[in-house]
């Protein structure tokens, strides 16, 4: 107790000695500066004889030093830990036999599974594994969290933007929507399609009774699974069919032992010598609880590096006073005690900012790394970046599996995480103990709150009228989150010292259609500025005078963007929406800038604004939006001045183009067919690029580009060409660090293309985009491939076998799923059943020599999609946007003719097949049929030109009637 109270009363110190360094700053006064120096001495006078007679040390010297060698070098460090390797296989198989059976006419209801247990028992990780394994087999899918104060419109926003990708964007124009507008959003999304929808974590049923309204129930074989540690909550979601409730068994010794050594040493092997007796001890201590074995694993490991013989003995014997054979809570919670009480004390400040956020919330590693860096919890080390510092404290967090990772890059990056709630709880205690960080939700106004909030965080949630106590002082809060609705805002004037403010604001309905926040530029001292909201928002007009502000995001429609933002002398990375454009010559001002994600009108920006980005030399990440495509001529001029502007930034690391969206449409309706024949040249391209993501509708290659051979430390590229030339893909081989690939083809190539065993030594995700899929892999290609993504065109290929399928996959020796998503227009049941069991083989193929089998997926489409796929969120390949559905509407007999308001459209030809289903928006879809079966006048009542075949439906057409949606009106023939 007395090192807590020491260390709380020195933090408490140095925040009133730099609360009062900036006050100063403001207002010198001799008298008040020679009165507050010697309050200070006198206080950290005390706190210094206080220690020395407590006799208490940080941490141990020795455990610092390895502790910051890990922290200075990642290179040296275990890859993050992965969905699936803290799950219990047998129990995994289980339930996805439970997924994948759809035999007779029950099991290809909807159906509803729940996977119980209490915490720590690996039900996420179950969930999550089974979501990895079968989730590419579905049409829609989804994975949400939901603590016990769960705030039910995010979550319902979470499902619909997992659901639609990048068609979630059509929402902004439908703002501020109530949770009825998104249940509805969600079933319409769902209607007619194969969905997996995973719950994770429900505490309440009247929250399920609520979600299941979004859940259509048809013949398409759907599947929901529950996590919950309350048994009658996973029984009644699944109206207590006892073949579809899952109860978590306790690892057996042998998987326990496994999983521990794999936390330890990084393998399944066994411990050597001396240590095999301790570890034997600690694995049946934990009593084969996942958490528990992970999290003891971690406490050993951090210690290796720096043990003499007798250090293991004292962590075996810390370890086994503290844990005794008690409740599933108690074990875990003594491991996490532990493994706090060993992190460095930087690591602790970092685990519990993570406070801040609610209980379920998916963090970016990006958001906290800047926040961090803000809240100058980051110690300087020579020649290192403090971002780049930052970055591996998330790293060895995620290594001692204080937090999961959520999504993992294929070069193994964590790029986003989520708090196990067993941990959650824990560092909310501990913060409120420290004072560290102030979580105030709609219940809890009576909280006995410090005389001193220095962080505060306010979880209202879907709350109306939530309102901060008034029993707490602003004056010395430095840090405040804020996730509720719009009307639930505080008054930021109120804190003056703020250095961080962190908004996620949902607007409503009957809320405000503009959430002022100019006050904004009254906070001098504020760092760092995120703002997430559905409702458009009004920045500070003069937001120049925040002088300090070194990050500012933005995630919502702005009235208006201040013309004197480019006068900002500290910033560092700028996030801006979509159709936010820049003031002119932007960048010879903002020459601080290192990242830069913004909005660009390709064919309306002047040349000379295109130019002005050569002057951002310290930019390392450079993601640009390009929307509204007007002028071909100028688009042509515009991107060859864009190859000589990335050429001149030397500094670049990331370069992103992507297709972004016009008034709600995406800006690929735009382009033009010319768009794809876009590039440009460069002599010499940056040397620490490492990533390259272009969209094929903005940029295209005739042929891969010469100087993409000279990037040597490129680990992602994604990229677009007409036709593959002679060694292009030698040339991609070579790429040394190249760990993820994403290749669109266009014409199909007159040969093989063929990966060779020398080529591409660390390539662990590969997806290839072409319209004949003539691949061969030859013996020991690609020995660290773990994903494969094809797609291509089925028509022919029972023919021209083996010309037009794969061959040689089953010598892709780590390769885990394969996902195809196969072009089925002009094919017949021969192609089809050729081209399936051309992908299928390599199972077989496994099989046959004693191997692990990869997971095959196969998509059936009616052509080939291109525009929105390059866009694709990380890790996985997202499920597609349209349905795989075999013609469920052919031959049926459509009316002959019939009227909308204002318009008609005739039936040349009851009785067609459909060709392909486009989604529009989530409750719209265009029917583009294979014949001319229908016509529609163009004029602005419809908004669309006059285009045969086309017309709004539902999809609807049930005992010889059509449902048109129009105008949000639903019209029956």
């Amino acid at each position: 107790m007395a090192d807590k109270c020491w260390m709380k009363e020195v933090r408490e110190l140095s925040y009133d000695i730099e609360d009062f360094l900036d006050e100063i700053a403001l207002a010198a006064d001799a008298m008040l500066i020679a009165g507050k120096v010697s309050e200070f001495r006198e206080r950290a006078q005390e706190a210094s004889q206080r220690r020395r007679r407590t006799r208490y040390g940080l941490c141990h010297p020795t455990s610092r030093r390895s502790s910051r060698r890990r922290c200075s070098s990642s290179s040296t460090r275990r890859p993050p830990p992965r969905f699936g390797a803290d799950v219990d296989v047998a129990a995994a198989d289980e339930v996805a036999r439970w997924v994948a059976n759809d035999d007779g006419e029950e099991e290809r209801g909807l159906k509803v599974a729940g996977v119980v247990g209490a915490g720590g028992t690996g039900k996420t990780a179950l969930a999550g594994e089974v979501y990895r394994r079968l989730g590419g087999q579905f049409e829609r899918r989804a994975f949400v969290r939901a603590a016990e104060k769960t705030d039910l419109g995010r979550l319902l926003r979470d499902m619909l933007s997992q659901l639609l990708g990048r068609h979630h964007k059509h929402l902004q124009d439908h703002a501020c929507v109530d949770t009825p507008d998104l249940v509805k959003f969600i079933r319409e999304s769902l209607y007619h399609r194969r969905y997996l929808i995973i719950i994770d974590d429900l505490w309440s049923t009247s929250l399920w009774n609520y979600l299941r309204r979004a859940f259509p129930e048809d013949n398409n074989s759907s599947r929901i699974i529950i996590t919950s540690q309350v048994e009658e909550i996973a029984s009644s979601c699944c109206n207590y069919h006892s073949g579809s409730i899952f109860k978590m068994r306790h690892l057996t010794t042998d998987n326990s032992r496994k999983l521990f050594s794999r936390g330890v040493l990084g393998s399944k092997d066994g411990f050597p010598g001396h240590f095999r007796e301790i570890s034997a001890d600690i694995i049946n201590r934990c009593g084969g609880l996942p958490l528990a074995i992970v999290n003891a694993a971690s406490l050993l490991a951090s210690q290796l590096a720096v043990m003499d013989e007798q250090e293991p003995w004292n962590i075996y014997n810390s370890l086994a006073s503290n844990l005794r054979r008690n409740s599933t809570t108690e074990v875990t919670g003594q491991i996490l005690n532990m493994s706090y009480n060993n992190l460095p004390h930087y690591l602790k400040t970092c685990l519990l900012y993570l406070n801040i956020y609610p209980a379920d919330y998916t963090i970016l590693k990006d958001d906290l790394v800047k926040q961090w860096v803000a809240e100058g919890f980051v110690d300087v080390i020579k020649d290192q970046d403090l971002e780049e510092i930052a970055g591996n404290y998330f790293d060895e967090l995620v290594e001692r599996r204080m937090v999961q990772p959520v999504d993992v890059y294929y070069d193994n990056k964590v790029i986003s995480c989520t708090v196990h709630s067993m941990v959650h709880d824990f560092i909310a205690h501990r913060s409120i103990e420290d004072n560290f960080i102030i979580v105030l939700d709609n219940s809890q106004n009576s909280i006995e709150i410090s005389d001193k909030v220095r962080r505060l965080s306010l979880h209202f949630g879907n709350a109306r009228y939530a309102k901060t106590p008034e029993n707490i002082s602003f004056s010395q809060v430095r840090t405040l989150g804020f996730f509720g609705a719009t009307r639930c805002l505080p008054s930021v004037a109120e804190f003056k010292i703020l250095r961080v403010l962190i908004l996620y604001a949902l607007g409503e309905k009957r809320g405000p259609p503009v959430v002022d926040l100019h006050i904004i530029g009254e906070l001098h001292k504020l760092r760092y500025l995120k703002v997430s909201c559905d409702s458009r928002i009004k920045l500070p007009t003069r937001i120049s005078r925040l002088k300090c502000l070194e990050t500012l995001e933005i995630e919502a429609k702005v009235t208006a963007l201040p013309s004197d933002i480019v006068h900002l002398p500290r910033l560092l990375h700028l996030r801006l929406p979509d159709e936010t454009n820049l003031p002119d010559g932007f960048g010879k001002y903002m020459t601080t800038l290192v990242t830069l994600v913004a909005y660009l009108d390709l064919s309306g920006s002047s040349i000379e604004n295109v130019e002005s980005l050569v002057d951002l030399i310290n930019l390392q990440d450079l993601h640009l939006t390009c929307c509204n495509l007007q002028s071909v001529q100028l688009l042509w001029e515009t991107m060859n001045t864009f190859g000589f502007v990335i050429e001149s930034l030397v500094n670049l690391k990331s370069l992103s183009l992507a297709v972004g969206f016009l008034n709600g449409t995406s800006s690929t309706d735009h382009f033009s067919s010319a768009t794809t024949r876009m590039s440009w040249q460069m002599c010499t391209p940056p040397p620490l690029l490492q990533r390259i993501d272009l969209s094929p509708h903005v940029c295209t290659f005739s042929t891969l580009p010469n100087w993409i051979r000279e990037l040597g430390t490129l680990c992602i590229l994604k990229i677009a060409v007409r036709k593959l030339g002679d060694g292009d893909m030698d040339v991609l081989g070579g790429l040394s660090a190249l760990t993820v690939l994403s290749l669109h083809v266009s014409d199909a190539p007159e040969e093989r293309i063929i990966f060779r065993e020398a080529g591409f030594p660390v390539l662990s995700y590969l997806k290839l985009r072409c319209s004949v899929a003539n691949l061969a892999f030859e013996e020991r290609a690609m020995p660290r491939l773990r994903r494969l993504v094809l797609g291509f065109r089925a028509a022919g290929i029972a023919e021209q076998q083996p010309g037009r399928t794969p061959v040689g996959m089953e010598h892709l020796l780590s390769l885990e799923v394969v996902t195809a998503r196969i072009d089925a227009s002009c094919a017949n049941e021969a192609d089809r059943m050729a081209a399936e069991s051309a992908l299928r083989n390599v199972v077989k193929a496994r099989n046959l020599f004693g191997g692990i089998a990869p997971v095959v997926n196969i998509r059936w489409v009616d052509r080939q999609i291109t525009s929105t796929e390059e866009s694709k969120t990380v890790g996985e390949d997202q499920p597609a946007d349209y349905p795989t559905s075999k013609n469920e509407f052919s031959g049926r007999r459509i009316i002959e003719s019939s009227s909308l308001p204002g318009r008609s459209f005739t039936c040349h030809n009851p009785g067609m097949k459909l060709h392909e289903r486009v989604p529009m928006t989530p409750w719209e879809t265009v029917l583009v049929l294979s014949e001319s079966c229908f016509s529609m006048f163009s004029g602005p009542e419809t908004g669309f030109t006059s285009t045969p075949a086309i017309f709004i439906a539902r999809g609807a057409i049930l005992n010889n009637s059509l449902e048109i949606l129009y105008n949000g009106q639903h019209i029956n023939f």
